[in-house]
């Protein structure tokens, strides 16, 4: 017969005439209890047999008492009787339980602690178990952590610098959900009954580091309506973060309307914003495909007289772009506006390189420098060197290529 422990104690005064009972020792016997006296301050339990005669145990040795009340209890108390005490024995019963589980969620335990105790390099019973491998052995993964200073969050076990951590995100996580919800409560109700003050004071008090993403993408990015994307930007303009600069520097740059790329460049003028950092982000722009962006670019980095710009714009004074030339009638013609930009009709496409000079540049120089050595990148190169003693022969290099 299989030894069987289990890990609760109930008692029924309405007992069947027989059932299974199991004792702390591994042992089970198939009968009923009769009598729970009690004698110098212990409780016992009275067990009649099947046979017929009488059994006197202590209360505590007995685990559990399964009674044949169900048809799914005698189909568990008939596999017990059947399986030998084996691995193999145990997992039939284990996933016999699970499929059954809420009625025997307690024998599941059970029987995954026989397999491990017959085979302890079962891997799969240790781990359902919640054990893992410490230097060879397998430990409780709750003692194992617990001793080390760890702690459980959100299913996982961290250390207490990094449960610091996650809760102050979770706590920015929160904070954002709140926004989310305001700024989708505006959109839906203050936008659509209210003045434009109001739209307006009601928008930049919820605008913030915390929101301001989101209501980048979410507002801003999608808003085809440039009225509506010149409110955005200006709520973006009281935000003190280096999102919101970027941002601003962006729409500065790419909007398609020039009115809202003229109040993005005013938002950047705020004293918050680096103008150092603001140079910087549009010089990205010095090398791209269309002179009409580096111009652009350019009267832009004039605005703000930074002198960390001098150098890129010295480089991009001139700069070499493909040009259709018209040759092929289906193909694309161009054409120069007078700050060297490039425009476009059908009419040809074979192109050609072309150097053009670029206004904006130039433009942004002088605002820099006082000084205007017109398209001449040699002179001020040699002007820049002089008046900012670059001395060292690899400064030189660089700068020169």
């Amino acid at each position: 017969m299989l030894s069987t422990i289990f890990l609760t104690s109930a008692f029924c005064q309405d007992e069947p005439s027989e059932s299974r009972i199991f004792f702390k020792s591994g042992g089970s016997i198939l009968g009923r209890i009769i009598a729970e006296p009690k004698e110098d301050r212990k409780s016992y339990v009275v067990i009649k047999t099947a046979s017929g005669s009488d059994l006197k145990v202590e209360k505590s040795r007995v685990i559990q008492r399964v009674s044949p009340n169900t048809r799914a209890d005698k189909e568990y108390l008939r596999l017990l009787e059947s399986i030998q005490n084996t691995p193999d024995g145990h997992w039939k019963v284990y996933n016999w339980c699970k499929q059954n589980s809420s009625r025997f969620a307690e024998q599941v335990d059970y029987h995954l602690r026989q397999i491990v105790a017959l085979d302890s390099s079962d891997e799969k019973a240790w781990q359902l178990l919640n054990h893992i491998e410490v230097d060879g052995r397998w430990v409780p993964e709750e003692q194992h952590y617990l001793s080390r200073g760890y702690v459980k969050h959100k299913g996982r076990w961290v250390s207490k610098l990094q449960l610091e951590f996650d809760t102050q995100v979770d706590s920015s996580d929160n904070e954002l959900n709140i926004r989310k919800k305001s700024l989708r409560n505006w959109k839906q109700n203050t936008i659509k009954n209210k003045d434009f003050e109001t739209i307006k004071s009601e928008l930049f008090g919820i605008i913030d580091p915390v929101s301001v993403g989101y209501f980048t993408e979410k507002f801003l990015d999608e808003e085809k309506d440039p009225q509506r994307r010149l409110l955005y930007i200006e709520a973006i303009g009281n935000v003190n973060s280096r999102f919101a600069h970027r941002v601003l520097v962006k729409y500065a740059m790419e909007d398609p309307v020039s009115e809202v790329r003229e109040h993005a460049l005013l938002q950047l003028e705020k004293e918050q914003f680096s103008r150092a950092y603001t140079s910087q982000r549009l010089a990205r722009y010095l090398t791209h495909p269309n002179n009409r962006w580096i111009n652009r670019a350019g009267f832009a980095m004039g605005n703000f007289k930074d002198r960390g710009g001098i150098i890129p714009l010295i480089s991009s004074l001139t700069t070499t772009h493909k040009i259709a030339t018209g040759n092929n009638p289906d193909g694309i013609n161009t054409s120069f506006d007078s700050t060297g930009g490039i425009g476009f009709s059908a009419g040809g496409s074979a192109t050609v390189d072309r150097t053009l000079s670029n206004e904006g540049v130039l433009h942004a120089l002088n605002e820099i420098t006082d000084q205007d050595f017109s398209f001449d990148a040699d002179l001020w190169r040699e002007w820049y060197i002089i008046n900012h003693t670059i001395t060292d022969p690899g400064l030189r290099e660089d700068f020169d290529k």
